[in-house]
């Protein structure tokens, strides 16, 4: 049979084989794990102020519901009144509402509403109690955010 030009010898000039040593597979590794020991704080600090954006979106919104409502009935009304389920609602991570502890967000209006003030709140639930310092968001009839270094 006639050596077939194209096939590689199983071992190199000066007689080792090829591939990689365990040394150089562990310095790999090591380089992977120190980028990702970097990189996944980082990661988990943007999930966690997406999670909050989504639930000062629904914050807004209502606002915005109780403005409506005022120019209708001259007060501010509750959740009830502003058409949802319960005073208290949920708040998926995807922005849609579900039922008070099963989303990201409780959002009430608390204290009760009055025909010059309301203050909704947004209490963090489940994953987003990690979310230092903003697991309680607020927004009231003036406008107000607090705590405002939760709001940039």
């Amino acid at each position: 049979m006639a050596p077939n030009a194209s096939a590689r010898p199983a071992t190199s000039a000066n007689g080792k084989g090829r591939g990689f040593t365990l040394i150089e597979v562990m310095i790999v590794l090591a380089i992977v794990a120190i980028l990702a020991s970097i990189a996944y704080p980082s990661y988990v600090g943007f999930v966690t102020k997406s999670k909050r954006a989504t639930g000062k979106t629904q914050m807004v919104n209502i606002a915005q519901m109780q403005e409506r409502y005022y120019i209708d009935n001259r007060t501010y009304g509750t959740l009830s009144n502003l058409g949802f389920a319960a005073d208290t609602i949920g708040v998926a991570d995807n922005g849609k509402i579900v039922a008070a502890g099963a989303g990201i967000y409780n959002i009430t209006i608390t204290p009760a509403p009055t025909a010059t003030s309301y203050v909704v709140q947004a209490t963090a639930t489940k994953g987003q109690t990690a979310d230092t310092g903003c697991t309680v968001l607020t927004l009231d009839a003036t406008g107000a955010q607090n705590p405002p270094d939760c709001w940039q």
